[in-house]
């Protein structure tokens, strides 16, 4: 598996295997995955392989890794290391991937809906204080217009 740079706005997701079936699931976000490997393999008396990565968003990282730890919760050894089937464990990192990835669009969804709905609300006051304006005449109009300039004199037009 090719060992992947990370830029500044991506997360990288990973599972890497020590060879006597123990599997490590993380995330880095600041070190290209070489880096990260070799830190581990320091404290590690087997040798550590990357089998499985995922380049995310940066801001959902910690989360998948979170959701990912949860549901492997049943199998863990320590911390964030868990004997299982390799097909299970990196299953289960690309399920909470897809997760995250589907709750975070419908999340932009919201907050754009949520937008559109605001200037909908924006645009609408607007135009009834404009018509409210326009029905009060011009007398209005230009009373408003000489009191925000300084002047007292008020023109009627009829």
């Amino acid at each position: 598996m090719a060992l992947t740079k990370l830029q500044d706005r991506d997360g990288l997701i990973y599972v890497i295997a020590d060879g006597c079936g123990h599997y490590k699931v993380g995330f880095s976000n600041c070190q290209g995955l070489e880096e990260r490997l070799k830190d581990l393999q320091c404290g590690n008396a087997f040798r550590l392989r990357c089998v499985h990565s995922r380049t995310i968003p940066i801001h959902l990282s910690h989360d998948v890794e979170l959701m990912a730890h949860d549901l492997l919760k049943p199998f863990r050894v320590r911390g964030e290391w868990f004997r299982a089937r390799s097909e299970a464990v990196i299953k289960a990192v690309d399920d909470c991937v897809e997760r995250a990835i589907l709750i975070d669009r419908n999340l932009d969804g919201a907050i754009d809906d949520l937008h559109d709905a605001a200037s909908e609300w924006y645009n609408m006051k607007r135009d009834e204080a404009i018509q409210s304006m326009k029905s009060d005449g011009q007398r209005s109009i230009r009373e408003s217009i000489s009191r925000r300039s300084g002047y007292t004199k008020i023109t009627a037009t009829i």
